[in-house]
């Protein structure tokens, strides 16, 4: 819970409307946080502390990016002093020094797919993720057709070539086709680990995430060395902790558009 102690090293600097200021001072926690309101961090999930003896390869995209995040760089849900509530602090996504799986490792590969209803913008983000992946030296990039249901067959997956996700963005829905459904989870993370699966997206809604998290629950109950990235694609936009989904803006102009029309 928030009180009124100072803030170590940071100084609150007030200004008037022509710039001059009118203050300057230590920074106390209830300048940022109303009174009472908690702040509460949410860890992820981290192969390396599993997996102690993995990890440690250096990103092969240095010098191509203008820097790293660091591993334990934060972000901070928007602040307000107006309401007693509680605010969260989740790892900010985005390129590390460090990788957990070696990309040019040939024994292993990646896999995409999507869930649930269809939403824009989910061909964009495969195509993203095939060339991401691409630029890191992953070779093989699987796309799993019909949502979770389609990784017990394997006939249902499709190898997500450069050519295959040049142009998909232009097309609507999703190139790999979604289901509704969960398969067995413990027979799914069998079947990826058989197939080398090290890197497992998943695209769609609510419902998308939560099976986003019992995959991740069974792939680590037989002890397969997995990430699981999910991916929130819903033109609901219900999401917890997250401002935008894929989808959303685009359903609410084509929404506006029709009314206007």
């Amino acid at each position: 819970p928030v009180c009124d102690e100072e803030l170590p090293g940071v100084q609150l600097r007030t200004f008037d409307g022509q710039g001059e200021e009118l203050e300057a001072r230590a920074a106390a926690a209830t300048d940022v946080l109303g009174a009472g309101a908690e702040l509460r961090r949410l860890e992820v999930m981290r192969l390396r502390d599993r997996y102690t003896g993995s990890g440690g390869v250096p990103s092969p995209v240095e010098g191509l990016l203008s820097g790293f995040l660091d591993d334990e760089a934060w972000a901070l849900e928007a602040l307000a002093t107006s309401e007693v509530k509680c605010y969260y602090q989740l790892l900010r996504a985005g390129p590390r020094q460090m990788l957990h799986f070696d990309p040019k490792d040939g024994r292993s590969c990646a896999a995409v797919v999507t869930c649930g209803g269809i939403s824009p913008g989910e061909n964009a983000a495969i195509r993203e993720i095939v060339q991401s992946l691409r630029r890191y030296g992953v070779q093989r990039v699987y796309g799993i057709t019909d949502g979770f249901l389609g990784i017990l067959e394997k006939g249902k997956w499709l190898e997500l070539t450069d050519d295959f996700v040049q142009d998909i963005h232009q097309r609507g829905g999703t190139v790999l086709r979604t289901r509704r459904g969960d398969p067995d989870h413990a027979e799914a993370a069998k079947v990826l680990k058989d197939s080398g699966v090290r890197q497992l997206f998943v695209l769609g809604g609510d419902g998308a995430m939560r099976g986003a998290l019992q995959m991740t629950t069974a792939l680590a109950a037989i002890d397969h060395e997995c990430a699981c990235v999910a991916i929130p694609a819903t033109i609901n936009n219900d999401i917890p902790l997250v401002d935008r989904t894929f989808g959303f803006d685009t359903a609410c102009t084509v929404a506006r558009d029709s009314l206007v029309d």
